[in-house]
């Protein structure tokens, strides 16, 4: 299961601009807005569609890129809102003003990430047993 809180401040796009999409092979996620607002869009054809080749999204697994087409339902959230993505479906932000923050959940049921794996930039500021693996439960 990975959890974390995403902040996105404003995008530069216009209405109507084309919306830049993912999409995730084996990864669902839910979204949980806590501040700020912005237009998600979900679903649809992804136009474009390109899988990542040689560098997987080490946050979600093997997933893609690509341009909301046919079908992709685009609506405000804000704060209180809750999204759910199922595997797979494209989903991508755009018209944000100020900023958007929300707690994502991803369960990985079939274990696409490795066990015992932390985002990198976590790592950054970590005390050294973390970094090494050679922290106990006990703490020491």
């Amino acid at each position: 299961m990975g959890v974390g809180v995403i902040y996105r401040g404003p995008t530069k796009d216009k209405p109507g601009d084309p919306i830049p999409v993912l999409f995730h092979d084996y990864t669902a996620e839910t979204y949980i807005i806590t501040s700020g607002s912005g237009i998600l869009t979900t679903g649809g054809v992804i136009e474009n569609k390109k899988p990542s080749v040689g560098v997987p999204n080490v946050m979600n697994g093997p997933s893609g890129t690509g341009t909301a087409g046919r079908g992709a339902y685009s609506r405000r959230v804000q704060t209180g809102d809750i999204i759910i993505i199922p595997t797979g479906v494209a989903h991508g932000w755009s018209q944000i003003t100020d900023h958007v923050t929300y707690l994502s959940v991803r369960p990985d049921p079939d274990r696409v990430l490795p066990a015992g794996w932390v985002y990198p930039t976590l790592l950054k500021n970590a005390p050294e047993q973390v970094k090494t693996g050679t922290l106990t439960s006990s703490g020491n």
